[in-house]
């Protein structure tokens, strides 16, 4: 995509990579603002995955 408005979050870090240095602190800031949204829904279904999970172990 040629519009950085347009760009996933994904594709913005990769910005942050040069072809001789790379701006280390920015690329790890972006990829835990990055994360942040699927750790939060984790956190807060979290019961509920491990009883999907365990339902789902139990045979019969």
């Amino acid at each position: 995509m040629n519009d950085p408005s347009k760009r996933t979050m994904a594709g913005a870090l990769q910005n942050f990579v040069g072809q001789y240095t790379t701006d280390g602190v920015l690329l790890n800031a972006g990829s835990l603002l990055t994360m942040a949204r699927t750790i939060l829904v984790f956190l807060v279904f979290q019961r509920h995955f491990v009883k999907a999970l365990i339902a789902g172990a139990v045979k019969g």
